[in-house]
């Protein structure tokens, strides 16, 4: 692989980055099967914030030198990096497939010679879907992964996953048993018998503060961690905050003004700014019993959109039993990489409800009688209850730590650009 300085000019729309961990995993891919080849060269843009139209002319923000050379060099590939994000390409603002293949057109650009790398975890699903309506014939590469799978890992090089122990059962086996015993350790010093459980939010949506409110508000309330930023107790904000909140929730602008004087919940930090994504908080997972993770997306935008972000492989890090408030079947499609449920514990049939309100309504249902059953136990019941499927546990952290769906996705992409 040839390194590159200085081929993306400034605009608002991608940026030139040393490295994603995206690129990364596709590094390591040439390596582990032995295909390194100096002559290829990727020009890597990650993606900005900006709004996003279908004819945007990306490619003119390339150096024209490697504009020339990714039209006529069959080893020169363009990749869009998504990875942090799962946003639908079929629906919604990032119509990235339009984008590109407008771009291959503008610039004379064989879609072979583009990859889009993305967190949606249906976007190759979608990828056929959009060709087969567009009657298009040669593709671009689309390659998902989770790519926040890893990140905990990462933080600290003790805890950097080694290949020569993720590809050794035995050696796997005592690593993830001494992770476990770790967590019991620390769990039976740090959890008091008062919290059960765990729900985290440092950025304000529409669903997590529908999931705060009604927490807030019901029985069990005071056996739960939450937390939850301020929300401006102003006439427009308050307006279009309930316009986004779903209507049969029956909650009214008076209520979200009056819920606002109660803001912020504070956990850990009252710092709500600072994107704790990068820190471990083991505490929190080890003084409670099971976390009830908002993921990012509620809405899968008729089934074009799956994404798991950090705060879903957080709980697997920590080896915390766990239920996901999200996307439709959010829950369910973790089976699709490898992972299990935690079904002795939790009833998992909210989570195929498509409708936001019911589906959140059928989990705080479940969470509350988790609670009533866990009001009836002693605080050495609650440790065996919260530890009873272990298996699943040191299954998960397993799986997390070969992250063996990454690994086969980038293997595919390798051999198609060295073919």
């Amino acid at each position: 692989m040839i390194p590159l300085t200085d081929y993306i000019k400034r605009n608002v729309y991608i940026r030139q980055v040393g490295s994603s961990l995206a690129i990364q995993k596709l590094l390591e891919a040439f390596h582990r099967h032995n295909c390194n080849d100096p002559e290829i060269i990727l020009l890597h843009a990650l993606i900005k914030y900006p709004q996003w139209y279908e004819n945007i002319s990306l490619l003119e923000h390339l150096d024209k030198k490697y504009l020339k050379r990714l039209r006529k060099n069959p080893k020169v590939f363009f990749i869009l990096d998504a990875s942090t994000e799962g946003f639908s390409t079929i629906y919604g603002n990032t119509p990235f497939f339009d984008i590109l293949y407008f771009n291959c057109e503008k610039f004379d650009i064989s879609p072979e010679k583009i990859i889009f790398i993305s967190s949606n975890m249906v976007d190759e699903q979608n990828i056929i879907r959009y060709n087969t309506e567009h009657n298009i014939d040669k593709s671009i590469n689309v390659i998902c992964f989770n790519n926040f799978e890893q990140m905990l890992f990462n933080l600290r090089k003790e805890t950097l996953p080694q290949p020569d122990v993720a590809y050794n059962p035995e050696r796997l086996d005592e690593l993830v048993e001494k992770k476990y015993l770790e967590v019991v350790g620390e769990t039976k010093k740090l959890y008091y018998g008062e919290k059960y459980f765990l729900s985290l939010s440092r950025v304000n949506r529409p669903h997590r503060t529908l999931s705060a409110y009604e927490l807030f508000h019901s029985e069990i309330f005071s056996k739960g961690v939450l937390s939850h930023d301020k929300i401006k107790n102003t006439k427009e904000t308050i307006r279009h905050l309930h316009e986004q909140l779903p209507k049969n929730a029956g909650i009214t602008q008076k209520d979200l003004s009056k819920f606002s004087t109660y803001l912020p919940l504070i956990a850990d930090t009252h710092d709500f700014k600072t994107n704790h994504a990068m820190y471990l908080n083991a505490n929190l997972h080890h003084s409670t019993l099971f976390q009830v993770v908002g993921e990012t997306f509620i809405n899968d935008w008729d089934c074009t959109s799956r994404f798991w972000s950090e705060k879903t492989f957080r709980s697997i890090f920590h080896m915390q039993p766990f239920l996901i408030w999200g996307q439709p079947n959010a829950n369910k499609h973790l089976q699709d990489y490898g992972y299990k449920l935690y079904d002795k514990m939790f009833d998992y049939s909210f989570d195929a409800e498509r409708d936001t309100y019911r589906r959140w309504s059928m989990l705080l249902k479940i969470i509350t009688n988790t609670v009533k059953r866990l009001n009836k136990m002693s605080k050495e019941e609650h440790l065996k209850w919260r530890f009873q499927q272990q298996d699943v546990l040191k299954h998960n952290y397993k799986v997390m730590y070969r992250e063996d769906h990454t690994k086969q996705a980038f293997k595919k992409l390798v051999f198609k650009l060295i073919k």
